[in-house]
């Protein structure tokens, strides 16, 4: 988890040196902002610690408009887990068929395949 710390920390303080570098400092109370939200979200992720099994494969469309009103659409897959304490996670698939076992341990960023 400290490794992860110390990349946030990285990152948030080159962004924080190339805008002081291009007399944009003013900006710097932002970037904290900035940092800090992603510090919550980036312990949230790493807090989580769960186990399930993938039930359900299911496609959805997805669109998006740009300001110019260019539209892509994609095709995207979820799996859907039954997790171990009775509660269902959508995520995008990444790989996983019906029926694999996964786990998403504490400290980790990363879904495994678990046996």
């Amino acid at each position: 988890m400290s490794r992860y710390l110390v990349y946030w920390l990285f990152v948030w303080l080159i962004i924080s040196l190339i805008l002081v570098i291009f007399g944009q400092a003013s900006a710097l109370p932002g970037v904290a902002l900035a940092a800090l939200i992603s510090l919550v979200v980036m312990f949230n992720i790493l807090y989580q610690q769960w186990s399930g099994k993938v039930f359900q494969l299911k496609s959805e469309t997805q669109s998006n408009t740009d300001e110019d009103g260019y539209t892509t659409t994609r095709e995207v897959q979820y799996a859907h887990i039954k997790l171990d304490n009775g509660k269902t996670k959508k995520i995008v698939n990444q790989g996983w068929k019906v029926g694999d076992k996964l786990e998403k341990n504490r400290g980790q960023a990363s879904i495994i395949l678990a046996g």
